[in-house]
């Protein structure tokens, strides 16, 4: 009899164990997807900023600066502003990074927190940055866990944006097609 109650434990024991492991495993899964959908969002916000002004249309009109004041704490209203600001058609279409933009679907990251936006930028000092504070929701200021894409205009050379450190090195494209 007390060796089936052993067993009987042990056995109640691994189950706990194998339970908690799966659910660590799944939790990590879920943490993952978060950051690439975060990743995605940062990587559309640069280039409705870069095609859509930058490189595609020509104008003189700088990046609006944006610096996080009480006003505007993550910039996006500076950022909207000068988008919708006149000076070329932000490609509205269902569908386009433009769209989503407009609808509001690139303001927060996959955690639900405000994506910020930085002119001059957190990590590229000469250019912008979106960024994400990452899964603790602290802002700190493009390192730890926090997720930055941006580029340094000064040496744009391509309409690409340059990965946050750590990053894997996909475009949000090649995500979209692997899943």
């Amino acid at each position: 009899m007390k060796r089936r109650l052993a067993l009987a434990v042990a056995a109640l024991v691994l189950v706990a164990l194998l339970g908690a492991s799966v659910h660590a495993i799944s939790k990590r899964g879920a943490e993952q997807k978060r950051r690439l959908e975060t990743t995605d969002r940062l990587q559309m916000l640069c280039f409705v900023l870069w095609h859509h002004d930058l490189g595609q249309v020509p104008t003189d009109l700088p990046p609006p600066r944006a610096t996080g004041g009480s006003g505007d704490p993550t910039g996006m209203i500076a950022l909207h502003e000068y988008l919708m600001g006149g000076h070329y058609l932000l490609n509205s279409e269902p569908g386009t990074a433009g769209s989503a933009f407009l609808n509001g679907d690139l303001s927060n990251d996959a955690w639900g927190r405000p994506i910020v936006y930085r002119c001059p930028g957190i990590v590229h000092k000469d250019g912008f940055d979106f960024y994400s504070f990452g899964p603790d929701g602290r802002d700190d200021e493009g390192k730890g866990d926090d997720l930055v894409e941006g580029m340094d205009l000064s040496a744009a050379s391509s309409p690409a944006p340059s990965p946050s450190p750590g990053a894997p090195d996909t475009t949000a494209a090649e995500r979209s097609t692997s899943r």
